[in-house]
């Protein structure tokens, strides 16, 4: 005799539209903490079996391990979403659930659908109670709390939760807490990270982001990120480097130090293998230290649609199949791709364009050009292979609030504190563009000799604080000094002009002079004698522009002079400018360069 399949069907009506309650509804791993799963547990996975974002996961429940393999979540913003897991012991057979977030009048008519397939008698028994009874009675609890908490505008991490301190933990936090607010200058930064890390729950504050907390608390990004490593570096926090895969954005690897990272990483859910780059794939995050309070860094859902919300659409589509989704789309560029073959679909979206649109996805690929569709599009994703396709709509430029390794480089404060986080000796990694600056004290040595030693040295020493100072205003940071030289990195050329532009006029009054070059382009990040420095043709380059520069003056590269923000610059501000036409030594071809009176 076959087992009965339970179906259950929940139904809410809440306050919040649905745009605004997705992203707690959505949060499958929140929610089934919530709920009081336990955590789970990744299987071992063979490559070519589990595709598609397929995942084997294992749970235990009342002392039963329930082993199962997770099929890939689909959902369309910010209307639905769905998984299936199929168990291979326990037992329960199979569990679906289907979650429908409906427009009604201002707020969501939710309904949320929940299939359970027995394995045996043990699982007719237990899944009417276990679901049909202690389920509901949590979900409507938790998603009641949601709305709320939506509806409110508050957030999901500013409700107090139940936090353990570790002994001591308290008194450490109060004592640490007056030690940074001495080294701050804006206390509302203090009072916000005390507020985490005394109210936060685990998931929160295991991963906690310098530059969501900005953009929460409407605070400096730089202030916020200067004030976690000032507390990592008291004790009040812990910094950890996460590597994330560059096509789901999930952290692949965590990492105490950046001696302990790997070139090369892989990601199980993508099947794809990528290298740790600091313009993207590497990010700092922070937690509380371990002496104030521990948190437990469990994973409770995999998959879900908050761990790629980039992600507007992700279907699974056999061949020859086809679905129509209606989602809901900002206005700008996306683009349609699979995840098994290469290429992709741009399109634009625009609210007077196309409602409707198809995209097909054939044993050729996809279509050549560009479509414009509406910002409430009707597409429909056509799979016209022989394959297997999981369809993913997402944002062609998206940034969200992580902070890049390269991004922590080029602050002075990080070199500052943290002057032994090095790479393993024999690694090199790319940090992208960097714009990189060279100064050279003019007549140093005849300096020297008319004024003594001590006076003279007195004089470089108030040169390399007056260079510092100026390049950490301008979000650069001082790489190195070799004798009276300096160098420095920036991420944008304008903001070493600025810091050039405003040590000179602190250098004049004491009577010093500034030899300078400065050039932009691709950089790769070494340890050099036990520090991190940089590497490539764009170093060398910009390490010879300072020969081109007399004082008073800064040499750079075709690359800074015509990039646009320096080119605005050099136009309102009207410095007199000399071309130079020359050759590098070390170079076969012919370098244009500027020179720029300060």
């Amino acid at each position: 005799m076959p087992l009965p399949i339970f179906e259950y069907k929940w139904t809410w009506d809440l306050k919040t539209p649905p745009e605004k309650l997705w992203h707690l509804v959505s949060d499958t791993n929140r929610f089934d903490r919530d709920s009081g799963l336990p955590p789970i547990k990744y299987l071992e996975k063979d490559e070519n079996e589990f595709q598609n974002y397929r995942m084997p996961l294992e749970i235990i429940v009342f002392g039963i391990k329930l082993k199962y393999i997770q099929e890939p979540f689909e959902w369309t913003f910010p209307k639905r979403f769905s998984v299936v897991r199929n168990y291979s012991s326990g037992p329960v057979k199979q569990l679906k659930v289907i979650a429908d977030l409906i427009p009604k009048g201002t707020g969501t008519f939710l309904e949320y659908k929940v299939w359970a397939t027995p394995k045996d008698i043990l699982g007719v028994a237990a899944i009417p109670f276990q679901i049909g009874v202690l389920s509901k009675i949590n979900f409507d609890k938790i998603f009641r709390r949601y709305d709320k908490i939506a509806f409110e505008n508050e957030e999901i991490f500013e409700q107090k939760a139940k936090v353990e301190f570790v002994k001591g933990g308290r008194k450490r936090l109060k004592s640490l807490e007056e030690v940074l607010a001495k080294r701050l200058k804006n206390p509302k930064i203090v009072e916000v990270l005390t507020n985490v890390l005394t109210n936060s729950d685990e998931i929160f504050a295991s991963k906690i982001q310098p530059y969501f907390i900005a953009a929460k608390w409407e605070l400096n990004k730089k202030e916020v990120l200067e004030a976690c490593l000032e507390a990592t570096r008291i004790g009040l926090l812990d910094f950890q480097w996460n590597l994330l895969c560059p096509s789901c954005k999930g952290a692949k690897q965590s990492k105490l130090s950046l001696y302990e990272i790997d070139k090369e990483v892989h990601c199980d859910a993508c099947n794809i293998d990528f290298e740790a780059n600091f313009e993207n794939s590497v990010e700092i995050t922070f937690k509380p230290n371990q002496l104030i309070r521990k948190v437990k860094e469990n994973e409770y859902c995999v998959g879900g649609p908050h761990l790629t919300p980039h992600f507007i659409a992700q279907n699974l589509l056999q061949p020859n199949e086809e679905i129509e989704i209606s989602p809901i789309l900002e206005k700008g560029r996306y683009r349609i791709r699979t995840l098994t073959t290469k290429g992709f679909k741009l399109i634009n979206s625009d609210p007077v364009a196309e409602l409707e649109s198809t995209f097909e996805l054939t044993e050729e690929g996809w279509s050549s050009g560009e479509n414009l569709i509406s910002t409430y599009p009707k597409m429909k994703f056509k799979n016209s292979t022989k394959t297997e396709q999981l369809f993913i709509l997402e944002r062609a430029a998206w940034k969200d609030y992580s902070t890049t390794a390269m991004e922590v480089f080029l602050l002075q404060k990080f070199k500052d504190l943290f002057s032994d986080e090095v790479l393993k000796p024999e690694m090199h990694v790319s940090v992208g563009n960097l714009t990189i600056l060279f100064t050279d004290l003019v007549q140093s040595t005849r300096m020297y000799y008319e004024i003594g030693d001590a006076p003279a040295f007195g004089k470089v020493l108030t040169h390399f604080e007056i260079l510092k100072k100026a390049i950490d205003a301008n979000n650069g940071a001082i790489v190195k000094t070799i004798g009276d030289a300096v160098m420095a990195t920036f991420a944008r050329p304008i903001q070493a002009v600025d810091a050039l532009i405003m040590a000179d006029e602190k250098l004049e009054e004491s009577g010093l002079k500034l030899k300078a070059g400065i050039h932009s382009g691709h950089c790769l990040a070494v340890t050099l004698n036990e520090k991190i420095d940089y590497f490539g043709s764009t170093v060398n380059i910009a390490a010879r522009l300072v020969n081109f520069s007399e004082g008073d003056d800064v040499v750079v590269s075709k690359e800074v002079s015509e990039d646009i923000e320096v080119s605005n610059w050099l136009k309102k501000t009207h410095h007199q400018t000399k071309d130079l036409s020359t050759e590098i030594k070390g170079f076969d071809n012919q370098f244009e360069l500027l020179k720029i009176e300060l």
